[in-house]
């Protein structure tokens, strides 16, 4: 099988794009000149960023050191994600 159980190579690789997603991706577009933020960002998207990113830091924390996110809680990491798309998409 493919998976070669480097758990912290998964979970570096959330918090990273997570990081380079802030620091980057979203510092691009001044170089070009200013822009608004709008107060949802701020409010609703950075909340939930980083909510969702200290949650699979804990989730990936067992008692046992093994690293491992568990599949009921990658499950409810899945199901937060599609309820956040959703709620974006009845926001708009």
């Amino acid at each position: 099988m493919w998976q070669k159980n480097e758990h912290d190579l998964a979970v570096g690789n959330v918090i990273g794009s997570n990081i380079f997603n802030s620091l980057a991706v979203l510092s691009i577009p001044a170089f070009f000149g200013p822009t608004a933020v709008e107060s949802a960002v701020i409010m609703r998207d950075i909340p939930v960023m980083l909510g969702l990113t200290l949650a699979i830091l804990m989730m990936g924390r067992h008692a046992d050191g093994s690293g491992r996110v568990l599949r009921w809680q990658g499950a409810l990491l899945l199901t937060t994600f599609v309820a956040y798309q959703i709620w974006l998409y009845v926001a708009g």
